[in-house]
């Protein structure tokens, strides 16, 4: 057992008795869940998570003022109105809203408020180690998304991660030695007797060389590329036309492949933002 690397979804062997403690690498969903649940079998924990990026997954509150469970509430139309989206663009309250300055700055109020629940029922500010989780830009963590957006799994969810024994580093994994150390950038080694991988996938199959994606259909020539990434600036004045909310986002966690196999091409493009996937 130790010295195992696993992946997320084979994270149910976290209760075996020769683990005691544990690295996750990553900020998805998928490493809150992995995190609570090793904390909740009595594990240490030790979270990594790139210092650049997007950071962690903001994290809806539980509840809204303790009263209105958060998932039912945002489901309802009158909570979606003051989310900008490009499926909805017509009709009196998106005028009201996304149209005129009042509107959104009633928005914006919507979505400071729910940021501040959010922060407070995760309790970011209780010490420097939680505030490392932090979703930003700080107060609007939960509109923007960088990392994607999630709500509590568990009723215990956020006492459970305040209780145990959990060590957050904002840095990347550098090596691993001596079969149960990992090596961090930041010059940091950490003993562990496992290490938990919740960092996802990569679409753009760079194990194979671009010749034979292009050949077996899994990428675009050049041609299509310049098409797709005129597509993208086009698509994207149109968006900042409609919801002026949505104009100069923060960088999201990852730039889109189009936008990738542009560069790699030598296609200059004029696209100057990347929404964050909440939008």
């Amino acid at each position: 057992m130790p010295g195992r690397t696993i992946e997320y979804r084979d994270v149910v062997i976290v209760g075996a008795d020769k683990v005691n403690r544990a690295t996750v690498v990553g900020a998805a969903k998928s490493s809150l869940d992995t995190v609570y649940l090793l904390l909740r079998a009595g594990k240490k924990a030790d979270w990594i998570i790139r210092d650049e990026g997007a950071g962690p997954i903001a994290m809806g509150p539980p509840t809204i003022l303790g009263i209105w469970n958060t998932v039912d509430m945002l489901s309802t139309r009158a909570m979606a109105s003051f989310s900008p989206s490009i499926m909805n663009t017509s009709g009196f309250w998106y005028r009201a809203i996304h149209r005129t300055w009042p509107g959104r700055l009633l928005a914006k109020g919507f979505w400071r408020v729910a940021n501040f629940l959010a922060d407070y029922a995760a309790g970011y500010s209780s010490d420097e180690n939680f505030a490392k989780l932090r979703p930003t830009p700080y107060g609007y963590g939960m509109f923007w998304a960088r990392a994607g957006l999630g709500a509590p799994s568990a009723p215990d969810f956020w006492k459970t991660l305040h209780s145990g024994e959990l060590n957050v580093v904002r840095s990347e994994v550098e090596s691993l030695s001596h079969t149960d150390v990992v090596n961090l950038k930041n010059g940091i080694s950490i003993q562990s007797d496992m290490v938990i991988a919740c960092t996802g996938f990569e679409k753009p199959y760079r194990p194979f060389s671009r010749e034979l994606r292009v050949e077996l259909g899994l990428t675009y020539d050049k041609a299509d590329a310049l098409k797709g990434a005129r597509l993208n600036e086009k698509a994207e004045a149109k968006v900042n036309e409609l919801l002026p909310m949505l104009k100069n986002p923060p960088e999201a966690s990852s730039v889109q492949y189009i936008d990738t196999l542009a560069k790699d091409l030598g296609i200059k493009t004029n696209r100057k933002s990347n929404p964050g996937p909440g939008r």
